[in-house]
């Protein structure tokens, strides 16, 4: 069963006894004042005009500065986890570029690209999830649950989504053009998306939001490991947003692979000017939503709401 741990990121260092900095560099990683509130801190990770990133693919240039999980922490394939934390994203960002973004991964063993991931593009905060080389939209900050289904059924008959007119679609197509990589999300795939019509995800610009992890993994098409489908509840700000259900990652076929999940948080990205940088707070991780979800963090969830009914009404 996977250990709990809290990290609330009010130190002067980062704690290496529960992160790694193998995709991050000195100068892109602070503590910083600008905090959930005025007792709190923040644990700022940012790339800079002119950085790259260690352990980039050297065929596609991109930026990075990321922190992982540790070992110690890490949840073995197939058990349930909890992960839940406070995060803004902040900086010189361009709500309408098409600059694909990273702001959170998940990975399992022996997957290239990430199981599940938070992502950001053209001002638009999403998350996706993974089945082999087939790729889903299960939240978006645009679309709601009605509206995202309706995007996996189009995906099984367009063959080339930048390109084919379905203007008698509700939503219009072109109201995805958030998705960079548009090609991966075309493919077979068994994963069942929910989610509750007319949620979306806030937009973390500027803004703290919680975000609340559900995951256990799992493929039937498994050879060595759990042959159970897979699982993942989303919630954020304390609302349930989505879910997903079906074949994982990739298939688990080689007993000699480590068998841990690893987990990393701040930004990956193309190449861009300014700085973006990712602020986290009050990371929890557990096998229970309990032992990830205090009642202090309950609290400052309903805060994190009525400020944004506030600027709603403002």
């Amino acid at each position: 069963m996977i250990n709990k741990m809290a990290d609330e990121f009010n130190a002067h260092e980062l704690d290496l006894s529960r992160w790694m900095t193998l995709q991050a560099l000195p100068h892109q990683i602070r503590p910083s004042s600008d905090g959930v509130n005025a007792r709190e801190k923040s644990l700022a990770v940012s790339v800079h005009p002119g950085d790259r990133g260690l352990r980039c693919n050297p065929d596609v240039p991109g930026q990075r500065a990321e922190i992982r999980l540790h070992r110690d922490w890490r949840p073995i394939y197939g058990e349930e986890f909890w992960h839940s934390f406070i995060f803004k994203i902040s900086g010189d960002i361009d709500e309408t570029s098409d600059t694909r973004t990273v702001i959170g991964q998940w990975k399992s063993p022996g997957d290239d690209s990430p199981v599940l991931a938070q992502r950001f593009n053209n001002g638009v905060f999403y998350i996706t999830a993974q089945d082999g080389e087939t790729r889903h939209l299960i939240a978006s900050s645009r679309h709601d649950a009605d509206n995202i289904r309706l995007l996996h059924v189009l995906n099984r008959f367009s063959p080339d989504l930048t390109t084919q007119s379905l203007a008698s679609a509700s939503p219009p197509l072109h109201e995805f053009n958030y998705l960079s990589q548009s090609a991966d999300y075309q493919g077979k795939s068994n994963l069942q998306i929910g989610g509750l019509p007319g949620h979306v995800l806030p937009s973390p610009h500027n803004r703290w939001v919680h975000m609340m992890y559900r995951i256990k993994m799992g493929r039937t098409d498994n050879t060595c490991g759990p042959t159970q489908k897979g699982e993942i509840d989303i919630y954020t700000n304390g609302e349930f947003i989505a879910s997903a259900q079906g074949n994982l990652g990739v298939p688990q076929t080689d007993p000699t692979l480590d068998p841990y999940m690893f987990f990393k948080f701040g930004v990956y990205r193309d190449v861009a000017p300014g700085t973006m940088t990712f602020h986290m707070e009050r990371w929890r991780s557990g096998p229970t939503m309990k032992s990830v979800y205090t009642e202090d963090d309950k609290n400052l969830v309903a805060r994190l709401k009525d400020q944004r009914f506030a600027e709603a009404v403002l």
